[in-house]
């Protein structure tokens, strides 16, 4: 189907934000101003802002301050050696005080509340009480986690009961991928990703991209238990040759490897969320790992087309480090 001469000018405005979005989740602790990020989206500084906003739906104030709050909510519950301080301004805040009345406007709570009670080990203890424990028995810290993960995403309270054996993991070294990307903001529907994943299939094929082994996987550049809906960010991915060139239509990007806990699932349509729910919670928290945060991401080994009932079968990809360093 032809495009209209808007529905084009509308694909390049998207392209060009989204060079820009990729460039502050890579830098998110450097200086990013408006004018640098103009230039990255080869638009002028006065038509950037209204043209990201119309695209991503937040001021690029607001982005950028969103991905370091969130980076930083990340970083206090792994990074232990590192103070808050010391986080905040690696994260791209000013100060600590600055960061600190962000960080709460965004969360409710405060930095070194987070590094006290939400780190690894005392966040995997307070999930495993949720198991035995009817809400109305949960302290203030349990009471945030159960309203976070069954109230608010609505996630099924069966994981934690579940007396079945922890899913099959193998700890894996994964590579540097460069991948084609197609991006969905907001709730990443199962039709539009379908659509967006042979969109890029007929985008790399007829350009030689598809070489031997190549993959098909969603990347997840939020934190879906505390990023509103409206804020999410999924990209469709298909992995490609270092020749492969960006264009309108299509980007281009690196995810990093290292390590990663790998679980190969079949998932019924519409239960991703459960599907790493029950990975992260009958698994990872009676593990010898913590989550790291890289993004997640999951590669299909199927065609879901294909399956009687529409399920995809799916290796998980968690990004870990060890407990104890």
């Amino acid at each position: 189907m032809r495009l209209s001469s808007g529905e084009v000018l509308q694909r390049e405005y998207e392209s060009r934000v989204n060079r820009v979005i990729d460039y502050v989740h890579r830098n998110y602790g450097e200086n990013l101003n408006v004018s640098n990020l103009a230039g990255i989206a080869c638009i002028s500084k006065y038509h950037f802002q209204r043209i990201f906003q119309s695209v991503v739906g937040e001021t690029v104030g607001d982005f950028i301050r969103r991905v370091r709050a969130h980076r930083a909510m990340s970083r206090l519950t792994v990074d232990l050696n590192k103070s808050v301080t010391e986080i905040a301004l690696e994260c791209g805040f000013s100060s600590s005080q600055n960061f600190a009345k962000i960080f709460k406007s965004y969360f409710g709570l405060t930095p070194s509340y987070v590094r006290a009670e939400y780190n690894w080990r005392s966040w995997s203890r307070k999930m495993i009480r949720l198991r035995q424990a009817h809400p109305d028995e949960l302290d203030g810290p349990e009471r945030y986690l159960y309203n976070v993960y069954f109230r608010k995403r609505r996630l099924s309270m069966t994981p934690l009961g579940e007396t079945a054996p922890p899913p099959a993991v193998d700890i894996r070294r994964m590579p540097d991928l460069r991948v084609a990307y197609v991006r969905t903001i907001g709730y990443p529907d199962r039709d539009v990703m379908a659509a967006n994943i042979k969109r890029l299939i007929q985008w790399a094929r007829p350009n030689g991209y598809l070489t031997e082994g190549f993959k098909v996987l969603i990347v997840r550049w939020c934190d879906t238990e505390i990023t509103p809906e409206h804020r999410w960010i999924h990209d469709a991915c298909v992995t490609v040759p270092d020749q492969a060139k960006p264009d309108r239509w299509v980007g281009i990007q690196g995810i990093h490897g290292g390590a990663f806990a790998v679980h190969r699932c079949e998932v019924a349509p519409n239960t991703h969320s459960d599907a790493w729910f029950r990975l992260i919670v009958n698994w990872l928290i009676e593990s010898d790992y913590q989550l790291d945060y890289r993004p997640f991401y999951q590669v299909y080994c199927n065609d879901p087309e294909s399956h009687p009932q529409k399920h995809e079968l799916l290796d998980m990809h968690l990004p870990v480090r060890p407990l104890y360093e």
